[in-house]
C-alpha cells in the first residue's frame, strides 16, 4: 500500500505527461523486502514480549522504530552524498536480497525459538 500511494503521489507531482513507474524488477525486490520486513518484526515483537512487560515492551519497539528509521534515514543519504552509494537497479536488487535474506532468516529464527528461551 504504501508503494502505490508513494507512486501516485510522485506521479501527481512530477507531472512528466505519461506515469513513472520503476521497473518490474524493482517492484519484486520491494515486496520481498517488505515481507522479510513483516517476518523480523514479528520475530523481534515475539521475542521481546517474551521477555519483558507489556508496557516496557511497548516502549522498547517503539525506540527501536524509531532508531533505525533516523538511522536508515542518516545513513542512506551520507552514503549518497560522498558517493559510495550509486544506486542502479543491479545495486538496489543486491541490496534488498542480501537484506531481505537476513531478516527472513533472523525473524523466523526468533520465531521458532521455544517459548522458555531467552528468560531469565
Amino acid at each position: 500500500m504504501i508503494l502505490v500511494l508513494g507512486m501516485i503521489g510522485l506521479n501527481l507531482q512530477i507531472r512528466y505527461g505519461r506515469l513513472l513507474l520503476p521497473s518490474v524488477e524493482i517492484l519484486a525486490d520491494a515486496l520481498g523486502l517488505s515481507l522479510a520486513a513483516c517476518v523480523l518484526t514479528a520475530g523481534v515483537t515475539l521475542h521481546v514480549v517474551r521477555r519483558a512487560k507489556p508496557g516496557t515492551a511497548r516502549l522498547i519497539l517503539k525506540i527501536t522504530i524509531v532508531l533505525v528509521t533516523v538511522l536508515l534515514i542518516y545513513g542512506c543519504n551520507r552514503w549518497q552524498i560522498e558517493g559510495t552509494f550509486l544506486l542502479t537497479t543491479r545495486t538496489i536488487s543486491w541490496i534488498t536480497g542480501f537484506a531481505a535474506t537476513g531478516m527472513f532468516a533472523i525473524g523466523a529464527g526468533l520465531i521458532a525459538l521455544p517459548r522458555g528461551v531467552g528468560k531469565e
